[in-house]
């Protein structure tokens, strides 16, 4: 079993807390569809979402690589904060992600939770790809793009989270411009 463990202590824990946006979304009431590699996308939200990457796992041989070579968990608001976010232990693993909350901030379990997600990109071309692959831990990324749902030739359907929240929450996010500062 591939388990990567994150401990937000490493190189990137001594940049400066800086506020970010956070997710922000606008459901589509009229979708449009468009050709991704061999499957067909459709927009179900426009998706834009400042926030500092804590972890990344680059895929190449689980089903889903094609379409999302790329899950990044980010961290907006409390999770921002490398202070705060460098205790966290988070793990990625078959395109999930847990994080382990010391004690001491179990009282802050709500908060955190509310400003991390797990979210597997499309990336909308090949430059997007390698800015994305090459951002380091710690640095603050602004993407935008749609949430979409796919479907696949063989009838293979994977449909974005709208919500932000809850275990099963998962954004599958069409990426056509990223910033990484």
């Amino acid at each position: 079993m591939l388990l990567r463990w994150y401990f937000t202590e490493d190189d990137w824990s001594h940049r400066p807390f800086l506020p970010v946006a956070g997710p922000k979304q606008t459901n589509i009431e009229k979708t449009s569809t468009w050709p991704y590699k061999d499957w067909v996308l459709t927009g179900l939200a426009q998706y834009t979402i400042q926030a500092r990457l804590l972890s990344k796992a680059c895929y190449h041989w689980d089903a889903a690589t094609k379409l999302s070579p790329i899950d990044l968990v980010l961290g907006w608001g409390a999770m921002a904060d490398p202070a705060l976010s460098r205790q966290i232990q988070i793990a990625q693993a078959f395109r999930w992600y847990t994080i382990k909350i010391p004690p001491q901030l179990q009282q802050r379990n709500s908060e955190i939770q509310a400003s991390i997600a797990n979210i597997h990109i499309l990336p909308g071309s090949s430059t997007i790809e390698k800015q994305i692959k090459a951002a380091p831990l710690g640095a603050i990324l602004t993407l935008r793009g749609f949430l979409i749902e796919g479907k696949g030739p063989q009838g293979q359907s994977w449909r974005s989270s709208l919500s932000q929240t809850g275990t099963e929450a998962g954004e599958v996010f069409y990426v056509d411009q990223a910033v990484i500062d």
